[in-house]
């Protein structure tokens, strides 16, 4: 070889270097395990198309942010995958749940349909490129027992806390109070001797 073509090469592989180092990583596609006997709630960041796998019901779940979109971001969620391996063709198996939440509207899942919400999917903030949720391990009861797996409809989150709607209606009533001692005061003829 000789010596420009020596000085040539190294050139390219020095400039596919620096475009190396100065590519973005895609974070996209990765797998989170989660184990929930260690704690209840984790906060996790995830990228389009990163996997969350938790155990539950003696077998393996799969939560997937699908897409993040302008006003919300879809899940996919595959339920008792081991199950539904060894279900024999023609049997029924559990299908996958299409669903989405935004940071007002959060989701609730009943994996084995027994009228208790086992999860808690809370999405804390997102933009395009991630969203930061809360996957939390609950146990609350369904007001409605027969139904999907998950809840569809979510509850506005400001809605379900009582300490927030209570807030409210204090801050209400001082604000009304003040306005009628204002009033009074004002309408209060003084005298002077």
């Amino acid at each position: 070889m000789n010596g420009k073509a020596y000085y040539s090469m190294k050139k390219i592989l020095i400039v596919i270097l620096i475009l190396l180092i100065n590519f973005n990583i895609v974070h996209a596609g990765r797998s989170i395990t989660l184990n929930f006997d260690e704690q209840i709630s984790y906060i996790i960041p995830l990228y389009e198309k990163d996997r969350i796998v938790f155990g539950f019901d003696d077998d393996n779940h799969t939560l997937i942010l699908d897409e993040i979109k302008e006003r919300r971001v879809e899940f996919d969620v595959f339920i008792y995958q081991e199950r539904n391996k060894n279900i024999k063709e023609g049997d029924e198996r559990d299908a996958p749940i299409y669903a989405f939440a935004d940071t007002v509207n959060l989701l609730k899942f009943d994996l084995n349909r027994d009228g208790v919400f086992d999860f808690k999917l809370d999405v804390l903030d997102y933009d395009q490129q991630k969203a930061l949720i809360e996957l939390t391990r609950i146990e609350e009861i369904k007001e409605n027992t027969i139904g999907p797996p998950v809840d569809l409809n979510p509850k506005n989150k400001a809605y379900n806390n009582i300490w927030l709607l209570s807030g409210g209606v204090v801050l209400i009533l001082v604000i009304f109070l003040v306005i009628i001692l204002n009033k009074f005061k004002k309408n209060k003829k003084w005298s002077y001797h």
